[in-house]
This record gives C-alpha cells, structure tokens and sequence, in this order.
C-alpha cells in the first residue's frame, strides 16, 4: 500500500505542458506585418492534426507544429525566422497561401487538402528561389540560426499560413524548437543601389538587423558572399573568386557615403547591442567598401571582437573601429551591416573624417507624393546639395523592381532649402512604391526612400438636396473615403457625415435634420475637395 501511495504521487507530480492554441490550424497566430519580432514562440506540448503534411524526421519521432499566419500587403515580403535554442532536430518551416481567409485556408480545400495542399515545392538546402511554382514556400532551419528569405509573388490581400514543425523522440531526442517569428516588407535600404545616406560626421547614425532585412548576396561556392554581382572584385581575405565578404550573411543592410571634390580620409565606429541571441551565434558585422554598387572594393571588415569567434563577429556590447580608409575625390564609400548567423541587434555607425573634411554631397529633408485631380505629384526637397546634376523618380508595382518614370533638373551645388516636384504624365489607379534618386555631375547614384502610394483617381461629386436630405453621387474607378460638412449662413458646422463608396458609381442618401434655408456644403474627397451652395426644405 506505501509503494502504490509513492507511485501516485510521483504520477501526480508530473504536468504535461498545456497544448498551445495555435497547435489547431484555425487558431494560428496573426503576425502583424512590421509588427515586433515575437519572441519566446516552442511547441512544447504540440502535436500533429490529423491529415496534415508533414515532414518525415525518421523512425520513432513524433511530430508537432504550431501555426502562423498574416496578410500580404505587398508582392514581396521578409520571414524572420531565429531559432534560440538547439533542437534535436531542426525546424522545418513552410507557407501556403494565398487564402481568402485562415479558416479557409486550414480546411480539406486549403492545406489539410490531398496531397499536402499544394505541398511545399522548395527546400534551403537545394534551391535559393524561396517561392514554389505551387503557391508555396518550404525551408529547413538546419544552418544559421537566423533565417530571413524573402518570399516573393504573393497576393496583396492575401492570406498565408506558416506552419512551423518540429519532432521529438527516436533521433530526435527530447528538444523541440524554441524561436522568434516575424514578417515584414522588404527594407529600402537592403541593397547597394538603395543605400541609406550618411549625410554628417560625428553624428551617431542606428540601424537594426531586425525586420526587412533578407539574404540578396548571390550564392558563389557558399556563404551568398558575392554582394556586386561581380566576378572581378573580391575581398583580400576571401577565398572564393568573387565573393565580396569572407562570412555568410543572412540579413543585410547597406549605408553609403561620397567624397567631394577632394578626396578624404575616414574611418567607421561601429556598436551592437540588444541582441536576440547569445554566445557564440551572438551579434552583428560590418565591411567597408570603395567603388560603385556594381564594383565594391572592399577597404576594411569587422575582425573578431570582444571574444567573438567568426569571421567579422562582433557581439552584443562591443564596439569596434575601423582603420582609416580613402575615398577618392567625388568617389562613394559604401557599408554593409549583417546580422552574425541571422541574428537580430541593434547597432550605431559614426563616421570620422580624418583628412579632407567632411563634405557629403546632399541632404534630402523630404520625399512624399499627393494625388491632385487624378494626378499623382511627387514632391521632395533638399537642405543642401554639393554637385547635383538632376533627380530621377523611379516607380515599382511590387517594392522591389523599379523602373524610371521621369527627370528632374537639381540646383548643382546649394547650402540653402530647395524644393522639386514631379507630376507623373498618367493617372494612377493602382497601389504603386516610389523612390527618389540622386546622378551627381561625375555620374555617381545615390538612392534615398522609397514611400507607398495608394492609387489615384479624380473622383465625380455631383450633390443636390430633397426634403430633409443631402444626396452625394461619386464615380471613382478604385472606391474611396469622403466627408459631407453642412455649414449654415452664419459659418457654424451644423452637421457631419463620414461616406465610403465602392469602385463605379454610388449615391448615398444622408439625412439632414436641419431648418429650411440655404446652406453651405463641403465634400471633402481622398484626393479633392468640392463645396456648393445648396437649398434645404425641410
């Protein structure tokens, strides 16, 4: 009887982990696009659901999964996936969609659906094209612990399921996946041509490897090392021809810089800190390099620091400075910063001249777009400009391709304000990215922001009233948002009216609970405003 009550309570001690919800399909987890990468995500207590696909991790493992889910809001699109611990086995991580809803997407029509849903078509390990010719995306978290492919040809509007999967037991052992999870739009600043300016000296520029940064090095014998597309240049410590840096990367972000008319002397001051992860997979690093985004040179890359151990790892707390490198007159330094195996920091760069003084070309104060009767008008303006030749607005239907749509004439060299606008020669009924770039007179390019533009449209107002009513017809090709204001002969708003409308034509009829008399009313459009005065018999 003693033994049987000591068995008990030994039974009674051991608590299985509660089943998470998003383990159900339809209960997955809504990541906010842009939102924080969320963080202390496991599977423990999680299992497979019935007829789902999964991958086979051998004899004698038993599955788990866990579900995810967010809404496209562009073509293009960055997973970040940082496993923060070791599993026995690593995670397999896919995506299907586009969905009109979760729901829809977790039934016998979507994923759950033979064979697979639409099984997942690719693997990391095998192809660097990370979307499927079958709708879907499929990665095995078995390098770095850092994971950010850039899932392209999505749907806007759309909704994907990210189902991570896991195993324990058999070979597996008893760990299970712990990780960090997110989604985001593809960073401006993730490549040369579209690097962020450093645009003053001593002044402590922050970035993160956190977000829309993905892998966009090219694959040349290992480690996506080759940044220019360029066989002709490599790194002094690299080994393979072509590669640009000696370390993998995985999340990159690009800073640039240009010399005047005299060439200078500089150097970099770089510090990290606020890391995901820890130990040896711990930080970020940096390379420095000379020439054009088709050409870089590389002049400097982060050694191993404050114990560090990779190629150019530089850890949580640590800073490092560069050695003094040379920008040759009217030349671009260019910096390109890397989460080390993935990981997600934040960091600062200070730039130092040394010889030569600092004298960078131009400072870009504003860049924003408005829709005026139909038209779609791009605006920016300048603090200074040190040999600008001319401004070319560029247009992308996705945020990653753009194309050149118009020209505009710069000031030259100026250390006052100026402003510059762009009125595109065809209206816009769709949702577009623009960005603005910069040719200086020796024929160097240098890319600032890129903001969205939802479509424009010349909205038709026609208004006339009837007993005790206002009614507003509007013909639109893409639908929209107005406002009715009624305002009475003395000038006080008297009554209010918010309005949405579908693409064609719609009228809507709005109650006016007003004095007989005339009246003064206000339509104020997305895009335009109307005003009128209008005779109300009540």
């Amino acid at each position: 009887m003693k033994r049987l009550l000591s068995f008990l309570i030994i039974l009674s001690s051991i608590k299985l982990a509660a089943q998470p919800a998003n383990n159900d399909c339809t209960n997955a987890t809504n990541l906010t696009v842009n939102g924080s990468l969320l963080c202390g995500q496991n599977m423990a207590g999680a299992n497979l659901q019935a007829s789902e696909c999964t991958v086979n991790y051998g004899a004698g493992v038993a599955g788990a999964s866990v579900w995810y889910s967010f809404t496209a809001s562009q073509a293009s699109m960055v997973l970040n996936f940082i496993r923060t611990n070791t599993p026995g086995c690593h995670a397999s991580i896919s995506v299907f969609g586009p969905f009109a809803s979760v729901a829809a997407g977790c039934s016998t029509a979507g994923v759950f659906g033979a064979p697979c849903g639409g099984a997942p078509a690719y693997n990391w390990l095998t192809n660097n094209n990370y979307q499927g010719a079958e709708g879907s995306f499929h990665l095995v978290s078995n390098g770095d612990p850092g994971n950010h492919p850039l899932l392209t040809g999505l749907t806007v509007g759309g909704v994907y399921l990210i189902r991570i999967q896991g195993g324990s037991g058999g070979g597996c052992g008893g760990t299970l996946p712990n990780f960090c999870i997110s989604v985001a739009t593809p960073a401006t600043n993730s490549s040369p041509p579209t690097a962020s300016p450093i645009n003053a000296c001593g002044v402590t520029f922050t970035g993160t490897t956190n977000g829309g940064y993905y892998n966009n090095g090219l694959e040349n014998g290992g480690g996506f090392g080759q940044l220019d597309n360029n066989m002709g240049t490599t790194c002094p410590s690299c080994v393979t021809a072509g590669d640009d840096v000696n370390f993998v990367v995985n999340n990159l972000s690009w800073y640039t810089f240009c010399a005047g008319a005299s060439a200078g002397t500089w150097n970099v001051q770089f510090s990290v800190s606020n890391c995901v992860l820890s130990g040896a997979n711990s930080g970020a690093q940096i390379a420095v390099f000379t020439g054009t985004p088709t050409a870089l040179n590389q002049v400097w890359q982060s050694p191993p620091s404050c114990g560090g151990l990779g190629n150019g790892q530089v850890p949580s707390g640590c800073t490092v400075t560069s050695s003094n490198f040379n920008v040759p007159a009217n030349g671009c330094a260019y910096m390109v910063v890397d989460g080390f195996a993935g990981d997600a920091c934040n960091y600062s760069i200070i730039l130092t001249n040394v010889l030569g003084g600092c004298i960078l070309p131009i400072e870009l104060t504003e860049f924003s777009a408005k829709c005026v009767k139909g038209k779609l008008v791009c605006e920016w303006a300048t603090a200074s400009e040190k040999d600008s030749d001319y401004f070319i607005v560029e247009k992308s239907l996705d945020g990653v391709n753009f194309y050149p749509v118009g020209e505009v004439k710069a000031a030259g060299t100026s250390n006052t304000a100026k402003k510059y606008y762009y009125v595109m020669k065809e209206a816009l009924d769709e949702i577009a990215y623009y960005r603005l770039s910069e040719r200086d007179l020796n024929g160097n390019v240098k890319t600032f922001k890129t903001i969205a533009v939802k479509g424009c449209d010349e909205q038709k107002f026609v208004s006339w009233a009837s007993e005790n009513k206002i009614n507003v017809s509007v013909t639109s090709k893409i639908g929209g948002h107005y406002q009715v204001e009624l305002y009475n002969h003395s000038g006080n708003l008297v009554m209010t009216s918010d309005q949405t409308y579908a693409p064609g034509n719609s009228t809507a009829v709005i109650p006016a609970n007003v004095e007989t008399g005339v009246y003064y009313l206000r339509i104020i459009g997305d895009q335009d405003t109307e005003s009128k005065k209008i005779f109300i018999q009540k």
